[in-house]
């Protein structure tokens, strides 16, 4: 006697109950244990960032872009504030040789792999991006690559007010931003339950000034509706 067959319509409903189970599941232990989150998936995470021909081709177009950018500052030292396992510090730094370049997660895992790649060029602390170990002003410029939009809602100011304080002069957020998203990719990415939408300009204080801000989604084919805000710090001294 065969077995009862399942119908095409069965199966995607139990596929989606299955992904949404999934998801509930992830986003519970990415709330509980946000660093804990990030340190059981980094081999993988790296793994699939160094060996994907397309992630990197990718990410090179944007560090070239990125370059661009960071030429038209004034800086001497950067802090990557969720700086992974330190690819975009070694983008940077390989065309930026003679200036000074720190990045901090909490991932203990990301951290350890950033420092056997590139360590002494790079120096590089385990730190949470709500509380940095840095003095006011250390750093000329802070940057947050696809960092800040895993921050949830109510951790978030604290962080954006932390970047502000150690910096002496730039921020430059590379983040998902909804003002250039279209309505089913903010609904996607609110199922994500790990991507959240800020209002950047919103937590940037009076010391800062926006600089410029682009629409920059086309480097990934829309996969996470990014742009770029650069705020430059108002001080006489400077």
């Amino acid at each position: 006697m065969e077995p009862p067959k399942i119908s095409n319509s069965k199966i995607s409903i139990l596929s989606k109950i299955r992904g949404r189970i999934y998801q509930r599941i992830t986003s519970y232990l990415y709330f509980k244990w946000p660093s804990l989150w990030w340190s059981s998936i980094s081999s993988r995470y790296y793994e699939n960032k160094a060996g994907s021909e397309e992630i990197k081709s990718r990410a090179n177009a944007r560090h070239q872009r990125l370059i661009e950018k960071l030429g038209l500052l004034e800086w001497d030292s950067m802090l990557e504030v969720g700086c992974g396992f330190g690819w975009n510090l070694h983008s940077f730094q390989s065309k930026n040789p003679n200036k000074v370049f720190h990045g901090c997660d909490f991932s203990t895992n990301q951290i350890s792999q950033a420092e056997k790649l590139y360590s002494p060029k790079i120096k590089f602390d385990v730190a949470d991006a709500q509380s940095l170990p840095y003095a006011d002003g250390s750093f000329d410029i802070v940057i947050t690559i696809t960092c800040f939009q895993h921050v949830p809602p109510k951790h978030i100011e604290k962080a954006m007010k932390e970047i502000q304080r150690v910096s002496k002069r730039h921020i430059l957020l590379l983040e998902m931003d909804s003002e250039f998203a279209t309505k089913d990719e903010i609904e996607e990415q609110l199922n994500s339950r790990v991507a959240f939408w800020h209002n950047y300009s919103g937590m940037v204080n009076t010391n800062f000034v926006k600089a410029f801000h682009e629409d920059w989604s086309d480097f990934n084919n829309r996969v996470e509706p990014i742009s770029l805000h650069v705020y430059s710090k108002v001080d006489e001294n400077l």
